[in-house]
């Protein structure tokens, strides 16, 4: 009930995501903070087995032998900001897996798929929108069209139906405003 953007952890960070992220955590809210905590970890965990996955596949498609040198020497460079961002419980595991989930599921032609996690991506922060304009200079129309009208309508339509208009608009403007 109160402003999210005035919200902050016990060690000082305040919420910077957009309006739909926090409407989307209240069920967590519900929850004993070691209950949420749990869950969250394990979901994270899940977007990062998810993100792992789609990238062997991708790769295995274009060089179709990979052997484990190939796959884990990537997991080593890339295993401290996983760690960082499991650690701190923030959603960089989760947008990791966004992304390459739009890639993967776009390169499998399956744009609903792939545009929604691109939506979900850019509305779990803003800068995977710069992906956008290489899928439509592509022309891949419908994942593009996909992304925009599903960024539109949980970024903006979905936070109107849950806190209503004025609260959605202002919360909207917050976010733009400070982030």
């Amino acid at each position: 009930g109160s402003d999210i953007y005035q919200a902050h952890n016990q060690r000082g960070w305040l919420y910077v995501y957009p309006p739909t992220f926090a409407v989307l955590m209240v069920p967590l809210s519900l929850l004993p903070v070691f209950g949420a905590v749990l869950i969250w970890y394990v979901l994270s965990l899940f977007a990062m087995v998810c993100a792992v996955k789609w990238c062997v596949w991708l790769v295995h498609e274009r060089v179709r032998a990979v052997t484990l040198p190939e796959i884990m020497f990537p997991l080593i460079l890339v295993a401290p900001f996983v760690v960082n961002g499991l650690l701190r419980g923030q959603a960089s595991v989760l947008l990791c897996a966004l992304v390459t989930g739009a890639i993967y599921f776009e390169t499998r032609h399956c744009s609903l798929r792939g545009g929604v996690c691109l939506a979900a991506a850019i509305l779990l922060k803003v800068f995977p929108a710069v992906l956008l304009p290489y899928f439509i200079w592509r022309r891949r129309w419908r994942f593009s069209m996909v992304a925009i009208v599903s960024v539109l309508a949980f970024g903006w339509l979905f936070p109107v139906i849950v806190l209503g208009a004025h609260r959605s608009d202002t919360f909207m403007l917050e976010w733009l405003h400070n982030v």
